[in-house]
């Protein structure tokens, strides 16, 4: 499979934010032979174990280390290896060992975390995330996902706003950076705010916690390639995407001021990613992946994300992707970042709106998760990931 075709006039070009030479690569292989990653990994996980550094928080990341839990080994279809190799001209990597460090224990254990499962502690507090809707345990959710990327070595930053919503004077977004040998950002945004029936009765573990969960381990997996990274990458929880009165203010707040940074210090924001519902299965086993603008005016960078998303789950895994347009009815929170021109998706379970135990019915628990199809999607959308940053051998 060769992008280049769907770039052929200089327009595309032009808008192409993702290097077209990098994309290409990733999704044909067509970059020398693969090499392992090094021997030597720094594990950080934020559960208290033996030897091991907790961050400030227990509670968080349970399982072994790299690959255990039910996460080690290739898994899923084989494949082309070299379909899943890539990183600048003349060199490259396996994404195969990325794949296979997804670990399902972390998983379950930080959906757990942040769905009132388990209690957590954060630098001596201990409590239980039960929703995000209160003021109050949307700050102690604040303090548990800082806590979790400051031990992955990361300085969160949490970036307080004047909101409309009327529960609250400031909504508040957190940002960790990971930095790559470039500044050119990879954004990929997650909101953690829940909504339900009475606002607080609802865990909203698959809205959109399953989303988070992958996230932070994206976050765990890349933060061991440090120094190797080619893009920035730019962890976000978002404010008020719930709140479809405020036309997800926190992401739109947030695509403001990313827009403003990359002017004033010269970087692009390459690629945003969103992390959506992702552990409820209806019928086939399929990712969705939703481009916000069609026809016309789509972003044919976007595509290229499409496609890269879709040779990942072709390469690694059983399962394959549906790509979809978004209609209207599937905001989230990628729909902002596109707005200020950033190449954007969302990726999802198959038809979530159709979920029943979607959180507005007050449902939508830990219980709710088929965790096989999850982590299976798990595995697909931290390759992706990896693979649109770029992993230099």
């Amino acid at each position: 499979m060769d992008l280049r075709s769907a770039f052929a006039s200089t327009s595309a070009l032009s808008t192409l934010r993702l290097s077209l030479v990098w994309l290409t690569c990733a999704v044909t292989g067509a970059c020398s032979v693969a090499v392992s990653p090094p021997s030597t990994r720094v594990e950080h996980s934020t559960e208290t174990t033996p030897g091991g550094d907790d961050g400030g928080a227990t509670g968080a990341g349970g399982g072994s280390g790299s690959g255990g839990g039910g996460g080690g080994g290739s898994g899923g279809a084989e494949g082309n290896e070299d379909a899943g190799t890539s990183q600048g001209p003349g060199a490259a990597f396996s994404y195969r060992d990325v794949f296979g460090a997804v670990d399902q224990s972390r998983l379950q254990h930080l959906l757990g975390d942040m769905c009132g499962q388990n209690p957590v502690t954060v630098d001596g507090q201990s409590f239980s995330i039960h929703d995000r809707y209160l003021p109050a345990s949307k700050t102690n959710y604040r303090k548990y996902w800082s806590a979790y990327m400051s031990s992955l070595g990361m300085t969160p930053t949490t970036m307080t706003y004047a909101t409309k919503s009327g529960a609250e004077t400031s909504g508040h977004n957190v940002e960790a950076v990971l930095p790559g040998k470039v500044a050119d950002s990879v954004v990929i945004l997650v909101h953690y705010d829940s909504m339900g029936p009475h606002g607080a009765d609802n865990a909203a573990a698959d809205d959109d916690m399953t989303g988070m969960a992958i996230l932070m381990e994206t976050a765990r997996i890349l933060s061991q390639y440090k120094g190797r990274l080619h893009n920035t990458v730019r962890f976000v929880a978002t404010d008020y995407e719930e709140w479809s009165s405020l036309s997800l203010e926190g992401a739109r707040k947030y695509a403001t001021y990313i827009q403003a940074l990359g002017k004033t210090q010269g970087f692009k924001v390459v690629a945003a990613i969103d992390n959506e519902q992702s552990g409820w299965k209806h019928g086939e086993m399929t990712i969705d992946t939703v481009s916000h603008k069609c026809g016309a005016t789509a972003d044919p960078a976007v595509a290229a994300l499409q496609k890269l998303m879709a040779d990942t789950a072709s390469t690694y895994s059983t399962l394959s992707t549906t790509d979809l347009c978004n209609d209207g009815s599937l905001a989230s929170d990628y729909m902002a970042m596109g707005d200020v021109g950033v190449p954007a998706f969302v990726f999802s379970e198959h038809a979530p709106s159709l979920n029943n135990h979607f959180d507005q019915s007050g449902n939508d628990t830990y219980a709710a998760i088929d965790q096989d199809y999850y982590f299976q999607i798990a595995r697909v959308a931290v390759t992706f990931a990896a693979r649109v940053v770029g992993i230099d051998p």
